[in-house]
C-alpha cells in the first residue's frame, strides 16, 4: 500500500511542476554564470590606445601573476599587433605625445631596467643598448626642459596599472579590441 501512495505522488502535477521549476532554476543559474564569465573575459580583450600609438591593457586573459590572489592586474604595454613591449610591475612616464620612458624590475631584484620608446625611432633598453638609450634619453630631456611646448601632454605616469586606469577613465583616449594572449608564462 505504501508503494501505491508513492507512485501516485510522483504522477501528480505538483511533482512535475517542482521538477520543471528546479530544471528552470538550474538553467537560469547556468546562463547567468556564463554571462558573468563572458563579460569578465571579454573585457580583457580591450586596450586603450596611448598617445604614442602603443596599447595598454591586460597582458593575458588568465594570468599566473595574480592567480594567487594578488590585487594588481597583469597590465602590459603592447604594440598594435599584440606583441608585448613591457608587462607586470613597472613605471612609465610620458615625455610627449610620441615618446615615453620607464623602468621595470630586472632579474636581479635589486636593480631596475630603464627603457625609452619613441614612436618613429623605436625602443631602447639601457642594459641592451646603452649608447642609444643614453642619446635618446638626453635628447628628450633637452627637448622638454629647453622650451615648454603646448604640444606636451599633462605630465603623468606611474605604475602600469595606475596608468591604465587613468587612460581608461579619460574619454580622450580610444578603447579598442586588441590582441590578448590566453596564457603567458609567469614572469
Amino acid at each position: 500500500m505504501g508503494q501505491q501512495a508513492d507512485s501516485r505522488n510522483s504522477d501528480s502535477p505538483e511533482y512535475y511542476d517542482a521538477i520543471g521549476c528546479l530544471i528552470l532554476a538550474v538553467l537560469l543559474a547556468a546562463v547567468l554564470g556564463l554571462w558573468i564569465l563572458y563579460t569578465n573575459i571579454a573585457e580583457r580583450f580591450f586596450c586603450v590606445e596611448m598617445p604614442n600609438g602603443l596599447l595598454i591593457g591586460r597582458a593575458t586573459v588568465f594570468s599566473k601573476m595574480h592567480a594567487g590572489g594578488g590585487s594588481d592586474a597583469d597590465i602590459a604595454i603592447k604594440y598594435p599587433d599584440g606583441r608585448i613591449l613591457r608587462r607586470g610591475d613597472g613605471t612609465i612616464s610620458f615625455y610627449d605625445f610620441e615618446s615615453m620612458a620607464g623602468s621595470y624590475p630586472s632579474d636581479d631584484e635589486s636593480k631596475f631596467n630603464r627603457f625609452i620608446y619613441i614612436k618613429d625611432v623605436g625602443l631602447f633598453i639601457e642594459s641592451e643598448q646603452p649608447d642609444q638609450f643614453r642619446h635618446y634619453w638626453e635628447t628628450k630631456k633637452k627637448e622638454i626642459f629647453s622650451e615648454p611646448s603646448s604640444n606636451l601632454p599633462d605630465s603623468f605616469g606611474g605604475n602600469l596599472h595606475y596608468t591604465y586606469l587613468m587612460l581608461d577613465k579619460n574619454r580622450e583616449y580610444q578603447r579598442a579590441r586588441c590582441p590578448t594572449a590566453w596564457f603567458l608564462p609567469e614572469k
